[in-house]
């Protein structure tokens, strides 16, 4: 069973991890050196336009109460990007967002160490102290960002036509791939 988790305990391959707590124990196996995966990077773009921050928060995946839905990247940092956000009026956002995942590194051909494998043959609770429930047998780095680029208007008239036009140009749902959103802003602003 794999179990993905941020590096906030900066883990290393080998590491016993505590299942319960996240914390770091002891290193329980003997570690190879790490293999790169075949797998190249994956990236997303998305480019939407919002008028509430409802449609912020749905578009970070986060809920409104502020407990994040924990994806790959850390939902608290999510939280405080919506907190410092003032949706007002009068104003429309396009949100740009985008999450880069690389490839896997992995250890492969495990083995428990002989003082590892001695303990959980005859102490199960105290290798479980000593070395916890999980080891780190890869990482997985990336990144995300996330802009919201504030347009301003005077009135509800000008609100709602510059609404119409981010509409029309494709932002009313969203883009998914960058090539779009070019098209789209391209239209937008001839």
């Amino acid at each position: 069973m794999a179990i993905v988790r941020d590096n906030a305990f900066g883990y290393d391959f080998g590491q016993g991890i505590d299942g319960g707590t996240g914390s770091v124990r002891g290193e329980a196996v003997n570690v190879t050196p790490p293999q790169p995966s075949d797998e190249g990077q994956a990236s997303t773009f998305l480019m939407k336009k919002i008028e509430t921050i409802e449609d912020l928060t749905s578009s970070l995946q986060i809920s409104i109460d502020g407990e994040a839905e924990f994806s790959m990247f850390g939902g608290s940092n999510k939280f405080s990007f919506v907190q410092d956000q003032k949706i007002h009026s009068y104003h429309l956002y396009l949100f740009l967002h985008t999450v880069v995942v690389n490839a896997p590194v992995l250890i492969h051909g495990t083995q428990l160490k002989k003082n590892a494998f001695d303990l959980i043959a005859t102490d199960g609770k105290r290798f479980h102290e000593e070395f916890g429930d999980f080891f780190v047998m890869g990482k997985q780095g990336g990144g995300e960002f996330a802009a919201l680029l504030d347009i301003h208007t005077k009135n509800a008239t000008e609100h709602q036509n510059m609404s119409d036009k981010l509409d029309a140009a494709g932002f009313g749902g969203g883009f998914a791939f960058a090539t779009d959103a070019q098209v789209a802003l391209t239209k937008f602003t001839n």
